[in-house]
């Protein structure tokens, strides 16, 4: 099941997933075990469905993640990841990550295994973050975006805790 948070398998096993959604035997061993997958990757990332200061929090902590990532393969003249160089644009990437991938892996969770409070609080969730980088990108476009602006700040915060190698 860890190796199905990888995301290069995430739309095959949501397509797979989605397509046991009305399955008549739940209880079937592969059902199972596909169902239990699908809630590790919806853990694994669980921070786009959390309260939009603690989503913010762990966004910052992801991306700076992926800049170090950047900024070795730089410094070892390796072709640069997607999403790990610094002078790309952080509220698209988060728009597309979210749109692509939280929001139709919790929905596909939503309808399988359908609890009005875990809709409330998670699925409703994810949807007020997306839109939150939809109406970021604009001011990040013009240089004006509090996040990145907020992320500075906390980086300086947490230079400490950041691995050196």
């Amino acid at each position: 099941m860890i190796l199905d948070t990888d995301l290069t398998k995430h739309f095959v096993i949501l397509t797979k997933f989605k397509g046991i959604a009305d399955h008549p035997n739940p209880n079937e061993e592969e059902n199972r075990f596909l169902s239990m997958s699908i809630a590790l990757k919806c853990a694994d990332v669980g921070h786009g469905a959390k309260e939009l200061s603690l989503h913010k929090k762990w966004s910052r902590r992801i991306i700076e993640e992926f800049y170090l990532q950047g900024d070795k393969e730089r410094e070892h003249c390796i072709p640069v990841s997607p999403l790990c160089d610094r002078s790309g644009k952080v509220s698209n990437s988060q728009q597309g990550f979210i749109s692509f991938i939280c929001l139709p892996l919790f929905e596909a969770f939503d309808k399988k295994f359908f609890n009005a409070k875990m809709r409330k609080e998670v699925t409703d969730q994810v949807r007020e973050n997306l839109e939150y980088w939809k109406e970021e990108i604009p001011r990040e476009e013009k240089g004006e975006s509090k996040f990145m602006e907020e992320t500075q700040k906390m980086l300086e915060d947490i230079k400490g805790e950041l691995p050196n190698n």
